[in-house]
């Protein structure tokens, strides 16, 4: 269940090419994974971006306020999350799960905040490129997934609107593709339909749009409904 794009992803930047300063932050090259988020709110042109977090977490809670392990001598040692950018220099072109960050999604997809355009995964301080960035990663996980002819796992999605961190996509809607939704082969909207088209041959799975959190619950029982 989501609320709609991604803010963040996994990446290992313990190369010394993807730190400003690799002499003195991580200078021993341990291994630096962690994720990278945007915190402006939405794919905004400007605003806050912060990392690097734990990759994985025991609590429910996450990892927003600590930082990743080998951060030695960063400026975002110790939580100072926000400081980010003074460490790293570029985004990675895929994240821990070989899972392409750059496209091809935000390639294939017109609509804000997408465009068209490959991510430039060297402005790490804009939040639309690592929220761009996160969505191609969503995206490629999901092929992935889908495409595993061993398991065949339907992926079922829910997309809850309705709240101050909503942003459901214009036209295309990326957590209905995540699932495969069937009804994507009959959309209004052609950019839609051409997404059904480039993943026929995977799993089919189900989608299910939470106006508001009031009816969660008839989204969570119609998941429940599936076969």
């Amino acid at each position: 269940m989501t609320d709609g794009r991604p803010n963040g992803f996994p990446g290992d930047y313990t190369n010394a090419s993807m730190r400003v300063n690799p002499g003195t932050c991580d200078p021993a090259s341990n291994p630096l994974i962690g994720v990278m988020h945007q915190w402006a709110g939405g794919p905004l042109a400007s605003g806050t971006t912060a990392g690097l977090m734990p990759a994985t977490s025991t609590s429910v809670n996450g990892n927003d306020g600590s930082t990743a392990a080998n951060a030695t001598g960063c400026n975002m040692a110790g939580g100072n999350l926000t400081a980010m950018s003074q460490d790293l220099s570029k985004m990675p072109t895929t994240d821990i799960h070989s899972n392409s960050t750059t496209g091809p999604y935000s390639v294939n997809n017109p609509y804000s905040p997408y465009n068209s355009t490959s991510v430039n995964v060297n402005n790490i301080s804009i939040p639309r490129w690592i929220e761009v960035a996160s969505a191609n990663a969503l995206d490629n996980q999901g092929t992935v997934i889908r495409s595993n002819n061993t398991l065949k796992p339907q992926v079922y999605t829910i997309l809850l609107e309705g709240n101050a961190g909503a942003k459901r996509p214009n036209g295309s809607d990326s957590v209905a593709e995540a699932g495969h939704e069937p009804t994507m082969q009959n959309d209004t909207d052609s950019v839609v339909r051409t997404f059904w088209g480039q993943q026929t041959a995977q799993t089919k799975g189900y989608f299910v749009d939470a106006p508001d959190p009031s009816q969660l619950c008839a989204a969570f029982n119609s998941i429940a409904t599936q076969s």
